[in-house]
């Protein structure tokens, strides 16, 4: 449409609707001291599992036998790389931003290329923190990170087995089963062979609904029964709520419902819902997990020597004279580690078809 520059015109501030940056099991199981910042790339986890001996009985007159030590597995990753990059031309410094004057506005191209190094480091970090979420997610529900890219195509496989196909699930024809007790047998799961006590359950939403109906099916929901369930839905982030509160077995009950754009495994993009369908997580907040991030290698300023960081995120830019152009390069190697094997357990309790 053209526009006419005699005519007044009010320009409002730019309207941009981002998609939240999700971050549910990253900040809940892997986040804050959670975190090691490596000298390596590759990190060796020892997972060791106790047991539950019992002191030996012995005679006032014997020796007190021989204690096994308890066994250990040492199991090395390479964390992955995780970069993308942005590129801003002359002539996207001279074009108006959204949101700015359509004539004199004031701004000057040097200060405009500034605003859009300042945004483009923002939508470099938000992606960042999706695939870490991602990976964090597929960890944790399945055992595999897959690493999949450009030039790159491998498994991160924790051989993890404490995922299970509930026998009746929620939603089955005719179904008799009861979900309270199914938790109450996950987290017993958990106590007994990663001894840690569940206290969060995160649901697809598929899967809550179907908990839900046979819930109320079961009269679970009704006031007789109301003292063991606590239903109180709200929304405590973008993507994430609250349903309420289970006594016994002792569970805070979360939907989690948001989707990331997967533009690896085939020609066409498609968006994909993190939590996979028809499935539930029961863990512990207080489990000993561990965020890793691997050595970062770069190019000084000069471009004339490598340079190496241990931290989070590694940003660079750099220009090129023909065509004139600014590059800006963000770059991680996160891997999240859940080392308290068995500590959580998996469970598909409902339909997992697609619609």
């Amino acid at each position: 449409m053209a526009v006419d520059i005699f005519d007044p015109i009010y320009l409002d501030a730019a309207v941009e609707k981002v998609p939240n940056v999700p971050s549910l099991f990253k900040t809940t199981f892997f986040g804050g001291t959670r975190e090691r910042l490596l000298p390596t790339t590759d990190v060796k986890v020892d997972f060791k599992r106790g047991a539950r001996k019992l002191a030996a009985f012995v005679s006032p007159y014997g020796k007190a036998p021989v204690v096994h030590k308890a066994g250990y597995e040492v199991k090395s990753y390479e964390t992955p790389i995780v970069s993308n990059k942005d590129v801003t031309t002359i002539q996207d410094a001279l074009k108006r931003l959204p949101g700015e004057l359509l004539m004199n506005s004031g701004i000057t191209p040097d200060e405009r290329a500034m605003r859009m190094l300042i945004e483009a480091l923002t939508n470099l970090e938000d992606m960042i923190r999706r695939r870490e979420e991602w990976m964090c997610v597929q960890a944790m529900m399945t055992g595999l990170i897959p690493v999949v890219g450009e030039n790159v195509s491998y498994n991160i496989n924790f051989d993890f087995t404490n995922s299970t196909v509930l026998t009746q699930k929620w939603d089955a024809e005719g179904a008799t089963c009861n979900p309270i007790d199914d938790l109450d047998a996950l987290c017993l799961a958990c106590r007994k062979n990663g001894y840690r006590n569940p206290d969060v359950c995160i649901m697809e939403s598929s899967a809550y609904k179907a908990f839900e109906k046979r819930c109320l099916a079961l009269g679970l929901l009704d006031q007789k029964n109301f003292l063991n369930l606590e239903v109180k839905p709200s929304v405590v982030a973008e993507g994430v709520t609250f349903m309420g509160k289970l006594l016994k077995p002792n569970l805070e009950i979360y939907t989690y419902d948001d989707w990331y754009v997967d533009d690896w495994s085939s020609a066409t993009a498609t968006t994909k819902p993190l939590m996979p369908k028809g499935k539930i997580l029961v863990g512990s907040t207080s489990a000993d997990f561990r965020m890793y991030y691997g050595v970062l290698a770069g190019v000084n300023d000069a471009g004339s020597d490598f340079t190496f960081k241990e931290g989070r995120r590694l940003a660079e830019s750099w220009m090129e004279r023909e065509p004139p152009q600014r590059f800006l390069k963000t770059s991680s190697r996160p891997l999240p580690c859940p080392t308290e094997v068995d500590s959580w357990a998996v469970a598909e309790v409902s339909d997992t078809t697609e619609a």
